[in-house]
C-alpha cells in the first residue's frame, strides 16, 4: 500500500483547510492591525500552545491584510530562533532590511557591517635562534668560571674581551654603514621586525543603542513611505535561550516601539515564555505575568481545542492526504495530542514510516491501532518502551506488580496511557506484540530478557515470568523444545541442549507440563539418553523427572537408566557418579517395582561401601531394597555382636524396618552361636554386653521361631552354668568352677531388666515353646522386681501372645499395681489355664481381706473384683465368699458387689440358709432393693413367730430403709399380734410408725 506524508509547513486558512476554525484568529487579527491608533507602536501577543497553528494564523492574516486596498500594510517576519546564535541587533537589522528589500546607504551599512583595519603594536619579537644564544653563551662562560680554574682567574679578562667583541662588532655596522647601504637596510628592517607588530582585524561597529534604534529608523522609513502600518512579525522566542528572549523583549520595548507606524506581533507559547522571565529575573509567576502585561498593548489567545475538534482534524487531515487510517488510529492520535494539532501531523508521518516496515497490509491493516500504540510508547515514554521490548507482557501489567519488577519508571501520564488504551492490546496475542516490538517476519514470541535467564539457567526469573499463566508457559515450552530439537538435529548435545532439558524437567516437578508436552520431549531425548545420563554430573533432577512422567505412563527413562546402571555396576568398582546417581534414585523412586529392581545394585554398592545405607529411608523402601543376598552378604561379614561393628549395626538397622525370612533369620542366630559357643571364663560385664546386644537383635525379630533350635541354643547359652577357670590352674578343669549368669544378676539385683528382656523375647519367639518359668519364679522372689516383670507380661499381652502358661506367677504377685490387676484378670477371666481353683479363691480372700483393712488400693480392688465378676464361676466363688463376711466388711465393698452377693443368696429360698448370719441379713435390709426385700421379710416373720428370735428380727427391722407397702403390713401385723417382750410397747409403736413412713416414701 501507498503511505503518503505530510508536509508540516504554515498555510492559507481556507474553507478547504481550515479544520480548527482558526481563520476567526486571522480575522480578528486583522481587525486588531486595522484599527491600532495611528502614530503610535502597538505590541500584539498571539498565544498559543506549540504546533496550535500561530504560523498559519500569521500568514492567513499577512495574506488577507496585504491584499487590500483600503488599508495598505507590509509584513516583515524575523526568526529569533533562527539568528538565536548571532547578536540580536545586528541579526535584526540586516534579516529586516532583506524582508523589506532596504538597501542601507554606506553610513548605514557601516553600522552593522564588519569593519577590517589594521592594527599595528609595539612589542619586541626575539627570533627562536637568537634567544638560544643569549641562554647558552651566559650558562657556558658560568660553567667555565665554575669549572676551569683558568677561567676563574682570568675572569677580568673575558669581560673585558666580551666588551671589546660587542663594540667591535657596533663600529663594523658602523662602517658598513658607510660602505654598503643596502646591508644597513637590511639590518634595520631586522631590528625593526623584532620590536614592531603589524595585524589586520574584523570588527562590527555597532557598539550603542543609539546607532541601533537610528538603522530601525532608517529602514522603517525607507519602507512605509506608502503604506499605512509595516507589521514585524517576530517568530519563536519562546524556542530561544532565556538571556536571548529577554534581551530581545527588552530591545522592542525600549528601541523599536518608538516608531509609530511599526506594528508588533509575537507569536509565543505564553507557558514557555514565562518560564524564561522566572529564571531570567528570579521572579515568580506574579512578576512572569505582570512583565507581560507591560509589554504587550494586547492578546489574542488560542483556545484549547476540544476532543471532538482534534478528531474532526484528524480525519480531515487523514482525508485530505489519503493516509487511510483507521478511525481507531485516528481517535487513539486525537486522544493522545488533543491540544496539539502539529504533533498529530509529525505522528501520522511516523506512524506512515512504521507501517512501511511491515510488508504485509493485511497484518498492518489488522494491528495498525496497536502499532500506533506502540509507537506513541516509544516516543512519549522511552523508558518504558525499554523495557517493554524486552518483555512484552507489561504492555497489559497491573501498575502494582510492574512496579514491583521495575520500581521509578511508572508515572501518572504513563498510568493514564495505559489505562486509556488497554482496550487496543489486552485481547491481542503475545506473539504479535512480540512481533511488533522486534519488527522481525520470524520472530521468536520469547522476550529477550526471559531468553537471558533461560541462558543464564535463572529457573526463578523463569518461575516468575510465567507466574501461572498458560500462554507464557506455551511460549516458554515452546521455545525450549525448540533448542533441543535443534541441537539433537546438530548432534551439538552439550551445555545448551541440557540447560534447556534442566529447565524443562523443573516445570514438570512444577506439574507445568501436559502430557503432550512431555511426549513431545521424549521423541528428542529418547534415542540420547545414555548421552545425557553421561553429561550430567547430578541425575537426581533427571530422574525425579522420570518419577513425574511415570504417572503419565512414560517410563521410558526409567528403563534406560536402569539398563544402564546394570552395566555400570557389572564392573568391580564403578565410578562415585554411578553410585550417586544409585543413591539418588533410591531417595527418588518410591514404587516397589523399581526398588526391587535396584536391590542387586544397592547389594554391590554396599560391599563397596558398607556406610552406604541411609537411616533416613522408609521401612516401605528398605524392605524393597533388602533381600536375602544382602542378608547372607552382613551376616557372613559378622565379626562381634558390637555397636562399633558396622556390619551389626546395619543388621539391626534392617531388621527394624524389614522382617527377614525364617531362613535368614535362622542364619543370624546361627552365626551369633558360632560367635558365642559358651561363656566359659567370661566375667558378668562381658556377658551383659553381649546380652544387651542380642537382645537388640531379637526385639525387632517377629519370625515364628517355635521350632528354632538356634534360638534355644540361645535361650540355653544364657540360662546354662559356665566354668571360670582357677587362676592357679587354668588349664586344670577339676579346679574350674561354675557360676550362672542369672543368679549372679539376681543375687546383685542388678540388670534384671535386661535378663527380663532377653527371657521374653524367647517366650514371644518361641511362642511359649521355651521354657522360662524358673527365671521368673527366680524373679518373683524379689519383690522390687515385679513391677518390672508385670510390665513385660503387659508388653506380651499387648502384643497378642498367650501368656496361660505364666499365669502361675502371675497370680504370686501382691503388688497390686494398674497392671498387676491387669495381668490378674487375664487369670480369673481365662477358662482353660495353669491356676487351681484354691489358689483363685485364695487371691480373692486376700482381696477382700485387704479391702477390709482399708489397704491403699481398695478401690482398684473393687474395680477388679467387679470386672471378674461377669466370670460366672468367678462371680459364685465371690458371692460364696462375700456373704460369709460380716456386716461392716460387706458394707465397704461396693454396691455393686453387695447386690451380687445378695442376689446370689436370695436365690429361691436360700434366704433361709443364712438366717443365722444376723449380720448379713442386716446388709440385705440396709441396701437390699424392694425384691430383696420380700424375700428377707419372709425371714423377718419367721423369726417373729418364734420368742427366742424376737431380739434379731426387730435388729433386722431396724435396718430397713426401702420396703413396699404390702411387705410393710405383713411385718406390722406380726408386730402388733405377737407378744413381744423384749422391748416396750412404745419401742414397737415407733418401728411401726417408721415402716410405715418408709412405705409411703
Amino acid at each position: 500500500m501507498k503511505r503518503n506524508f505530510i508536509v508540516d509547513q504554515e498555510i492559507q486558512l481556507l474553507k478547504s483547510t481550515d479544520f480548527l476554525n482558526t481563520k476567526v484568529y486571522a480575522d480578528t487579527l486583522s481587525k486588531m492591525i486595522i484599527n491600532t491608533p495611528k502614530g503610535s507602536p502597538f505590541t500584539i501577543g498571539l498565544f498559543g500552545e506549540w504546533g496550535s497553528g500561530k504560523s498559519s494564523i500569521i500568514k492567513t492574516t499577512k495574506e488577507s491584510l496585504e491584499g487590500s486596498q483600503t488599508f495598505k500594510t507590509k509584513f516583515a517576519l524575523f526568526d529569533a530562533w533562527k539568528y538565536s546564535e548571532d547578536a540580536f541587533r545586528r541579526s535584526f537589522i540586516i534579516s529586516l532590511s532583506k524582508e523589506l528589500n532596504v538597501e542601507l546607504n554606506k553610513r548605514e551599512y557601516n553600522l552593522y557591517a564588519n569593519h577590517v583595519q589594521q592594527i599595528e603594536e609595539f612589542k619586541i619579537t626575539i627570533p627562536r635562534w637568537l634567544k638560544v644564544i643569549g641562554v647558552t653563551i651566559p650558562i657556558i662562560l658560568i660553567v667555565c668560571y665554575i669549572a676551569v680554574p683558568w677561567v676563574k682567574a682570568n675572569v677580568l679578562s673575558l669581560v673585558s674581551l666580551l666588551t671589546l667583541y660587542i663594540f667591535s662588532s657596533a663600529v663594523f655596522l658602523s662602517l658598513k654603514k658607510i660602505i654598503d647601504k643596502d646591508l644597513l637596510t637590511k639590518a634595520l628592517s631586522f631590528v625593526q621586525s623584532l620590536i614592531h607588530t603589524k595585524y589586520n582585524e574584523e570588527r562590527p561597529l555597532m557598539f550603542s543603542p543609539e546607532q541601533f534604534s537610528r538603522a530601525f529608523d532608517y529602514i522603517v522609513e525607507k519602507s512605509t513611505t506608502d503604506i499605512d502600518k509595516l507589521v514585524i512579525v517576530i517568530d519563536n522566542i519562546d524556542r530561544c535561550e532565556k538571556h536571548y528572549a529577554t534581551e530581545l523583549l527588552s530591545t522592542i520595548k525600549g528601541f523599536l516601539e518608538s516608531n509609530g507606524k511599526v506594528l508588533f506581533i509575537l507569536p509565543v507559547d505564553e507557558t514557555s515564555l514565562k518560564r524564561h522571565l522566572r529564571e531570567a529575573f528570579k521572579a515568580d509567576d506574579r512578576e512572569a505575568d505582570e512583565f507581560l502585561r507591560k509589554f504587550f498593548n494586547t492578546t489574542l489567545k488560542i483556545k484549547p481545542y476540544q476532543t471532538a475538534e482534534i478528531y474532526v482534524f484528524a480525519k480531515e487531515v487523514n482525508k485530505k492526504f489519503a493516509l487511510n487510517f483507521s478511525d481507531y488510529t485516528l481517535d487513539l492520535v486525537s486522544k493522545e495530542y488533543a491540544s496539539n494539532p502539529r504533533r498529530i501531523i509529525q505522528m501520522f508521518n511516523n506512524l506512515s514510516a512504521e507501517l512501511e516496515c511491515y510488508p504485509d497490509d493485511t497484518f498492518t491493516k489488522q494491528y495498525e491501532t496497536l502499532i500506533c500504540k506502540l509507537l506513541i510508547a516509544r516516543e512519549e515514554f522511552p523508558r518504558y518502551y525499554t523495557l517493554l521490548s524486552k518483555n512484552p507482557y507489561l504492555i497489559n501489567m497491573d501498575e502494582g506488580i510492574f512496579n514491583n519488577l521495575h520500581p521509578g519508571i511508572w508515572n501518572k501520564s504513563l498510568g493514564n496511557f495505559l489505562r486509556k488504551t488497554s482496550v487496543i492490546s489486552e485481547t491481542v496475542d503475545i506473539k504479535i506484540i512480540s512481533q511488533i516490538l522486534s519488527n522481525s517476519i520470524v520472530f521468536n514470541a520469547l522476550p529477550s530478557e526471559i531468553e537471558g535467564y533461560i541462558n543464564n539457567l535463572e529457573i526463578d526469573e523463569i518461575n516468575k515470568f510465567i507466574n501461572g499463566d498458560t500462554e507464557k508457559l506455551s511460549i516458554v515450552t515452546d521455545y525450549l523444545i525448540q533448542q533441543l530439537d535443534t541441537y539433537k538435529e546438530r548432534n551439538l548435545i552439550g551445555n545448551v541442549f541440557i540447560n534447556s532439558l534442566d529447565i524443562l524437567m523443573f516445570l514438570e516437578s512444577e506439574k507445568l507440563l501436559s502430557r503432550t508436552i512431555n511426549m513431545r520431549i521424549e521423541e528428542i531425548i529418547k534415542s540420547s539418553l545414555n548421552e545425557i545420563f553421561e553429561l550430567k554430573k547430578d541425575l537426581s533432577d533427571i530422574l525425579t523427572y522420570a518419577v513425574n512422567i511415570q504417572e503419565q505412563g512414560r517410563s521410558y527413562i526409567t528403563g534406560n537408566f536402569l539398563l544402564m546402571l546394570d552395566g555400570k555396576f557389572e564392573i568391580e568398582k564403578p565410578l562415585q557418579k554411578w553410585l550417586d546417581a544409585l543413591e539418588s534414585a533410591i531417595k527418588i523412586y518410591q514404587d516397589e517395582k523399581t526398588l526391587m529392581r535396584l536391590a542387586d545394585n544397592f547389594k554391590k554398592a554396599y560391599e563397596i561401601s558398607p556406610g552406604y545405607l541411609d537411616r533416613n529411608w522408609s521401612s516401605e523402601k528398605i524392605a524393597s531394597l533388602v533381600n536375602d543376598n544382602l542378608y547372607e552378604f552382613i551376616i557372613q561379614n559378622l565379626t562381634t555382636l558390637s555397636n562399633e561393628d558396622t556390619y551389626f549395626s546395619d543388621l539391626k538397622f534392617i531388621l527394624e524396618h524389614h522382617q527377614p525370612s525364617e531362613k535368614i533369620t535362622k542364619s543370624a542366630l546361627n552365626q551369633v552361636n558360632q560367635l558365642y559357643p559358651d561363656f566359659t571364663n567370661k566375667d558378668v560385664p562381658e556377658i551383659t554386653t553381649v546380652i544387651e546386644n542380642i537382645n537388640s537383635l531379637l526385639s525387632v525379630l517377629n519370625t515364628d521361631l517355635s521350632s528354632s533350635n538356634e534360638l534355644r541354643s540361645i535361650s540355653n547359652l544364657i540360662s546354662s552354668s559356665r566354668a571360670i577357670h582357677n587362676p592357679t590352674y587354668p588349664n586344670h578343669r577339676q579346679y574350674d568352677t561354675m557360676h550362672n549368669y542369672v543368679s549372679e544378676t539376681i543375687s546383685a539385683q542388678s540388670d534384671i531388666d535386661l535378663l527380663l528382656r532377653f527371657y521374653f523375647n524367647i517366650y514371644r519367639l518361641s511362642l511359649g515353646q521355651i521354657d522360662i518359668l524358673p527365671f521368673l519364679n527366680q524373679v518373683v522372689a524379689v519383690m522390687i522386681y515385679q513391677e518390672q516383670l508385670n510390665n513385660k507380661l503387659i508388653e506380651l499381652i499387648n502384643s497378642k501372645h498367650d501368656i496361660k502358661p505364666l499365669f502361675g506367677v502371675i497370680i504370686k504377685d501382691s503388688s497390686y499395681t494398674d497392671n498387676s490387676f491387669k495381668l490378674l484378670e487375664a487369670v480369673f477371666t481365662e477358662t482353660a489355664n495353669s491356676v487351681t481353683d484354691e489358689q483363685k479363691d485364695g487371691k480373692l480372700i486376700e482381696i477382700l481381706n485387704l479391702i477390709e483393712n482399708n489397704d491403699g488400693h481398695k478401690e482398684a480392688m473393687i474395680n477388679f473384683l467387679e470386672t471378674i465378676s461377669s466370670n460366672d464361676k468367678t462371680k459364685d466363688s465371690l458371692s460364696a465368699l462375700i456373704s460369709a463376711k460380716n456386716k461392716a466388711s460387706i458394707l465397704k465393698l461396693s454396691k455393686k458387689l453387695q447386690s451380687l452377693a445378695i442376689d446370689k443368696v436370695l436365690d429361691g429360698e436360700r434366704i433361709f440358709d443364712f438366717s443365722n448370719n444376723i449380720d448379713f441379713l442386716k446388709v440385705i435390709a440396709e441396701t437390699g432393693s424392694k425384691s430383696h426385700i420380700a424375700k428377707l421379710v419372709k425371714d423377718i416373720i419367721s423369726k417373729l413367730q418364734h420368742k427366742d428370735q424376737h431380739s434379731n428380727a426387730i435388729s433386722i427391722i431396724r435396718e430397713i430403709k426401702n420396703i413396699s407397702k404390702t411387705e410393710s403390713n405383713r411385718i406390722i401385723h406380726e408386730l402388733e399380734n405377737q407378744s413381744i417382750e423384749s422391748i416396750s410397747k412404745e419401742e414397737i409403736n415407733e418401728i411401726i410408725n417408721n415402716l410405715k413412713a418408709i412405705a409411703k416414701a
